[in-house]
Order: C-alpha cells, then structure tokens, then sequence
C-alpha cells in the first residue's frame, strides 16, 4: 500500500469515528464531546428488606440479614451487563452504612472502580443492584431492582452535569454517578 493510500484510509477511518461523536455548538467546536466517563458510582440508598419484608439473606438469628450490595451498569434497551466493579460488594450493609461508593480514586471506606469510557452515546443505561450469595448456600444473587434509564446523548446535548441523580420508580433505589466530559 502506498503513502498516499494508507493516509486516505486513515483519514476515512477517522471520519468513521467522529460520525458517531456529538457534534457539539457548530458555533464552537471546542464543545465536542467524544468521550463520557463514568469515575463514581454511589449508591445512597437501597431497599434492606424484601417487598414482602423478609431480611434478603435470611439469616437466623440476626445473622448474615443483611444485603451484600453490589452494583452493575447495563444497556436498558437490551438488558446486557456492560460492567460491574471489580469488588465483590459491600458486606452487610445497614442503613448507617450509606452512601456505598465505588471510585476510580477511592478513600478509606469505598470500593475500587475502573473507569467506563463512552465513546457512542445513543445506548438506554441503567444501574441494578443485586444481593450477592455465597455460591454454596443459594448460588443466584438476589436482583433488588434498577434505577430509570438514561441516555448519555441527552446529557451531552443538554447542560453536561457532573453529577447525574437516579431513582427506581418506586424510589426505594437511590444512585449517584460522577461524569466526566472530555472533546
């Protein structure tokens, strides 16, 4: 392949992948975002006991009641998991234990998270949140629901918020992403 051709197909290819990018204030092209993060997930409140009001564990004798929260990013449209932290959960977890926070730079007392890069932004996303159980006992992790869904080409278009609010319907799910937008 010559000079002149390898160059035509890289410049193609680039154009390819900015076609999908948000195209910012054509006034103003520093305000093209190409890339979302995703650096914090906290979770401010969950459900601690069943719809029904059992304990998620039933645990006897007030132990192991308590829900072991994990989280997990999905594609709303499809139900795919795209990520979860690469910890296993927050143990035990009681109401004086909240916010639960996984971070890209963590502190004492929150959980490690990688960094989620976007690069297309027209996907449906939405936080569950899962009760994990110890494989020899129960095996499936306890589904405790999800926020409502969002669109992160929404956000890019709108006012770009650091931070993002998100609820279930019912409410009972309270989570928190951390956002950053980068051209």
């Amino acid at each position: 392949m010559t000079r002149l051709s390898a160059l035509g197909v890289a410049l193609a290819m680039l154009a390819l992948s900015l076609s999908g990018c948000d195209t910012g204030d054509p006034s103003d092209p520093d305000t093209t975002i190409r890339r979302v993060i995703i650096t914090e997930i906290i979770v401010d409140d969950a459900p601690l006991l069943r719809e029904n009001g059992d304990d998620w564990d039933g645990g006897a004798f007030g132990v192991g009641e308590e829900p072991d929260i994990f989280v997990e990013l999905v594609n709303d449209d499809t139900g795919s998991f795209l990520f979860d932290p690469p910890v296993d959960n927050f143990s035990n977890v009681d109401a004086n234990d909240f916010p639960l926070v996984w971070s890209s730079s963590p502190g004492p007392d929150e959980e490690t998270l990688d960094e989620t890069v976007f690069t297309r932004f027209n996907t449906n996303l939405a936080v569950d949140l899962y009760d994990e159980d110890p494989e020899l006992t129960k095996g499936d992790d306890d589904f405790m629901g999800s926020t409502e869904a969002f669109n992160l080409q929404d956000l890019v278009d709108g006012d770009r918020p650091q931070f993002l609010r998100l609820e279930s319907a019912d409410g009972e799910i309270q989570v928190s992403l951390r956002l950053r937008y980068e051209s």
